[in-house]
Order: structure tokens, then C-alpha cells, then sequence
């Protein structure tokens, strides 16, 4: 805990406790002998689960910002027990939270799941919100479909936009050619010039810098 001010060692002493909490729900696992034990078992896992990975979150978290600079990364790289993007993934889920982008209530036990929603535009989290899909019982599949759509419907609105630049780019120089033709035109009634005698110049315009 050397270099810690004292809230960051309360802070760390607050996160560990809840190891307690992990002991005691591990110990209430029951002996199963029908299937609502069974469910009971493996829901107070999964929610088990769930909060582990929130608390390592939290560990990286802190440590991220209170390790002196290189050991943060060098921990990550060859010290723990999983690679670096899932420590990154964990630890911005954790920031997510304690930002409030995120809320725990309307997370699933996944933190690959959670990361994916915490890396959405706050316009795609509010589409996904309005459509349901950020809740704690959404499927991987579910909210990849709703990803692709977004991106797939990204892709349309920038083909369309092109379109739509090429038609107005189109409009311009049609305009700028009846400007020219207009021009030329008054141009050869001023000279007094005639394409029926022979005077009026063919050939193809240079530009000159």
C-alpha cells in the first residue's frame, strides 16, 4: 500500500470486503434434492459471477490510478491471471459504472456483453435503450444483430450522403455550363460573329494559372 493516500487505501479496504460477501453467499449453497435447488444453486453463482468480475474491475480500477507509472502495466502484462484485454475490458466497464453510463441494474452477468454496451455512441445506448436490448437478460446474438444494424445503417446513410453530394455536384456544373454557353454567346454578339460565315473559333478551352 506504499504511495496510496489514505482514501485510496480506505477505498481498496472497502472493495476487498466484498470478498465477504462472496464467502457467505458460497457457503449458503445448498445440499440440491429437486430442481428448485438446483436453480437456486446456480442463480446465486451466476450472481456470484457477475459480482466478481465487477470487483476486479474495480481492483483495476484503482490500481490504474494509484500504482506509480509502469507498474500498473507491467502487473497487467505478466502478473495476472488473464491477458490485457481482458483486464482492459474489465476496467472500463468498471469506469463505466462509477460514471454512470452504465447502471448495474440493466447489465447482464458478462462483462465481453457489458464492454460491447459500454462502447457504443451515447446516441446507439439510447436507441438500444428505447429498444430494449441493454437489460440483464440479453444474448450476445441479440445485441451483435443490433450492433451490425447500427453499423450497417452508418455505412447506407454515408453511401447515401455521397449520393447526394454527386447529384448536387452534378446540379453545379450543369449551372456553370449554362452560365459559360450565356456567356459565350453574348460574347460572340458583341464581336458581331456568326457560325453560319465561319468566324466563330472551335476547339476545346485551356486553363491558365
Amino acid at each position: 500500500m506504499a504511495g496510496l493516500t489514505a482514501s485510496s487505501r480506505s477505498e481498496i479496504a472497502r472493495r476487498l470486503d466484498g470478498k465477504d460477501r462472496f464467502k457467505e453467499l458460497r457457503t449458503s449453497i445448498l445440499d440440491p434434492q429437486n430442481p428448485s435447488d438446483y436453480i437456486k444453486n446456480i442463480s446465486n453463482l451466476w450472481e456470484d459471477a457477475q459480482k466478481t468480475f465487477l470487483e476486479i474491475g474495480n481492483q483495476l480500477m484503482l490500481a490504474k490510478r494509484n500504482l506509480p507509472h509502469g507498474d500498473f502495466e507491467d502487473m497487467v502484462r505478466v502478473r495476472l491471471p488473464f491477458s490485457t484485454t481482458v483486464a482492459y475490458q474489465l476496467r472500463v466497464v468498471a469506469e463505466a459504472i462509477e460514471q454512470r453510463i452504465v447502471s448495474k441494474d440493466e447489465l447482464p452477468p458478462s462483462y465481453s456483453i457489458i464492454y460491447k454496451v459500454v462502447k457504443l455512441s451515447d446516441t446507439e445506448r439510447a436507441v438500444a435503450r428505447q429498444r430494449n436490448i441493454i437489460r440483464p437478460t440479453v444474448k450476445r446474438r441479440e445485441l451483435d444483430s443490433f450492433i451490425a444494424e447500427l453499423r450497417n445503417d452508418h455505412a447506407n446513410g454515408i453511401e447515401r450522403d455521397r449520393d447526394e453530394l454527386l447529384r448536387l455536384r452534378y446540379r453545379q456544373l450543369l449551372e456553370q455550363k449554362q452560365r459559360l454557353l450565356d456567356e459565350i454567346r453574348q460574347v460572340e454578339e458583341e464581336l458581331g460573329l456568326s457560325r453560319e460565315s465561319g468566324e466563330i473559333l472551335e476547339g476545346s478551352a485551356t486553363v491558365v494559372d
